[in-house]
């Protein structure tokens, strides 16, 4: 029998199956023997995920006096016990039906790694790269193809992708994850940021200002030219000059150059403005001191510069330094590549990255050092 608020009484077999599941657990820890070894098998493909955390840990520790092994797919409920030992099985060798090896991960004590970070470091592979962005947006597909064996997370701007490494790092004894960074080459790299610096922290800048211009920079354009004339037709020498061609004479628009210069511009005083704010050290200590920044957008000598660009053909020289998902180039690249579109096109370029293996070699160069970190 059974009852909710012990007034009531009614048959077991009225309760749900999750709370008999749950009552059965319960029954078979409090009236084990001591010292027994107990195992528990997937408990989430019985217990609701709200109570599966609380109730073993109830039972772990009323029944202090027996071992708990318990086998889970489920991150949530690792990520809520992180006061036990861990290990995350991620191969099995098994050779004549007689296993020769594991292959595994042992965490003694997940708790001194951030609340935020647990989940990520339980459900991630040895190598995880933080990339700006979110998760639908176009950064983790193209990087996912490039670097299969790594996990990748978008994170948002490039102070959260630098603050996600910096916190696996900085608990790098409490964990087997070795974390880096991918951020855009904006203005604050391209104009005084120490690359170097945050280099052997392990964030990597892109070699161009953003990642959509590795979508559509020139690899990318042959690659799928390539793929779509032997289907639709034509001769990728003959179809790609004509697509730069097109993009030159968009870019040649007066009202896109400024829209693209004005991006630059702004971003080039953003950083000047944020470079010259004290560190919390140094208002705590009370050696900040007021500072001014002079706002000089100077638009016409940036101007000039994306004009000579243009004059010249260059098309991926503009690629590499401006915002081109600002202008009309990633759809007229699309259509004249026999796509419907951006989205398709896109999509098209990481399944080349997946299926092409000297195209992603040659993506994967791009990357320097990042690749043979990635590689190792």
């Amino acid at each position: 029998m059974a009852s909710h608020d012990m007034t009531e009484w009614f048959s077991i077999q009225k309760l749900s199956d999750g709370e008999r599941a749950a009552l059965l657990l319960i029954t078979e820890v409090l009236l084990a023997e001591p010292g027994t070894l107990l195992l528990i098998d997937e408990p989430e493909r019985h217990l609701e995920r709200s109570i599966s955390a609380p109730l073993l840990s109830s039972l772990f520790a009323l029944r202090n006096d027996c071992a708990f092994v318990v086998s889970t797919h489920d991150i949530e409920l690792v990520t809520a016990m992180p006061m036990h030992p861990i290990m995350l099985l991620r191969a099995v060798d098994v050779q004549n039906n007689v296993v020769a090896s594991w292959d595994f991960d042992l965490l003694d004590d997940a708790q001194d790694i951030p609340d935020d970070m647990r989940r990520i470091v339980l459900g991630s592979r040895r190598k995880i790269v933080f990339s700006e962005g979110a998760p639908e947006t176009l950064d983790q597909p193209i990087y996912s193809a490039l670097f299969p064996g790594v996990s990748i997370r978008s994170v948002g701007s490039n102070g959260d992708v630098e603050a996600a490494v910096n916190g696996l790092r900085n608990t790098v004894t409490e964990h087997w994850v070795e974390a880096f960074g991918i951020v855009d080459r904006d203005q604050k790299l391209e104009e005084g940021a120490d690359i170097v610096a945050l280099e052997a922290g392990g964030i990597y800048a892109l070699s161009v200002h953003s990642v959509e211009a590795l979508y559509y920079g020139e690899r990318a354009r042959t690659a799928v030219a390539n793929y779509q004339c032997p289907i639709y037709g034509g001769d990728p020498a003959a179809l790609l000059p004509s697509v730069d061609k097109a993009c030159l004479a968009l870019l040649s628009n007066p009202d896109v150059q400024r829209n693209l210069v004005s991006y630059r511009v702004a971003g080039r005083l953003r950083g000047a403005v944020l470079g010259q704010l004290p560190s919390r050290r140094e208002i705590a200590t009370g050696v900040a001191t007021p500072s001014t920044v002079s706002i000089d957008p100077k638009i016409d000598d940036d101007l000039a510069a994306l004009q000579a660009l243009v004059s010249s053909d260059d098309i991926e020289a503009i690629f590499k330094h401006y915002k081109i998902r600002e202008t009309g180039v990633r759809a007229t690249i699309a259509r004249m590549l026999h796509c419907t579109g951006q989205r398709q096109y896109e999509a098209l370029v990481v399944h080349l990255l997946k299926t092409d293996a000297a195209f992603s070699d040659a993506m994967r160069a791009d990357f320097g050092a990042l690749s043979g970190e990635l590689s190792a």
